[in-house]
């Protein structure tokens, strides 16, 4: 009797073991915004410790997921290109777990795993002091943030694709304009139009859109090859412009 209490305790003192291990590991020690991004000093005091980094993966992060950049804001092709007012870049690397890979998401995340400091360079010539081990993504959204909410709502809908080819049609036809251009699609924009609807800055930009192809099919069909310049000034601008929209929705 005496032997199977002491079994029966030493098997409740491991699961106690156990499950405090595992709360330890996996709950974060502090969420890291590069909106108010730590000091290095702050950050070294993270080393080995679980934390969350929120904000976007970049488009340049390896296609096989072999690891991503995490950036303050959308769409971004320059890791470690910009440093924060205290002194950090703007970006950090995570790997995932052994033999798993990231999918590539365009909304906004938040990114967890161990902090980890080692000098490293990878396949692309960046330099880094720490990034992340063992790490995963779930996706983050705030309701609060109006501007957020909204990027991923589009960005779900298949906005930022949608607009991002309509102007690389019209950015080949004005290139084109040597006789071999072809008329747009009056309708090019409408569809974007109408997702947008809800949401007045991103709405005007695809109206902006809608505009310029019609001016621009009204410039092949008359020849006035005077406007040919502007129309891709107009166009140049208002890509400008859908980028500017992506960047105010930094976290």
């Amino acid at each position: 009797m005496k032997n199977k209490l002491y079994f029966l305790l030493l098997v409740l003192c491991l699961l106690f073991c156990l499950t405090g291990c595992g709360e330890a590991n996996t709950e974060p020690v502090s969420v890291i915004s590069f909106l108010s991004p730590p000091s290095m000093e702050e950050l070294k005091s993270y080393e080995d410790e679980i934390i969350t980094v929120r904000g976007f993966i970049s488009t340049v992060s390896p296609i096989d997921g072999t690891y991503i950049y995490i950036l303050s804001a959308p769409f971004q092709t320059c890791p470690y290109c910009v440093t924060t007012s205290t002194g950090i870049t703007n970006t950090l690397t995570a790997y995932p777990a052994k033999n798993n890979s990231f999918d590539f998401t365009a909304l906004s995340v938040d990114v967890t795993g161990k902090l980890v400091f080692e000098y490293d360079i990878d396949e692309y010539g960046y330099e880094t002091e720490y990034h992340l081990e063992n790490a995963s993504y779930d996706f983050y959204n705030d309701d609060t943030n109006e501007k957020l909410t909204a990027f991923n709502a589009l960005v779900s809908s298949g906005f930022t694709d949608m607009f991002e080819s309509s102007m690389t049609e019209i950015y080949t036809s004005v290139n084109q304009l040597n006789g071999s251009a072809e008329i747009l699609p009056e309708n090019l924009f409408d569809d974007i139009i109408d997702m947008t609807s809800a949401y007045d800055d991103p709405n005007q930009l695809a109206l902006r859109g809608k505009d310029i192809v019609l001016e621009l099919n009204d410039a092949i069909e008359s020849g006035n090859t005077d406007l040919y310049i502007k129309i891709n000034d107009d166009a140049q601008l208002l890509y400008n412009d859908f980028y500017d929209w992506l960047l105010t929705t930094e976290i």
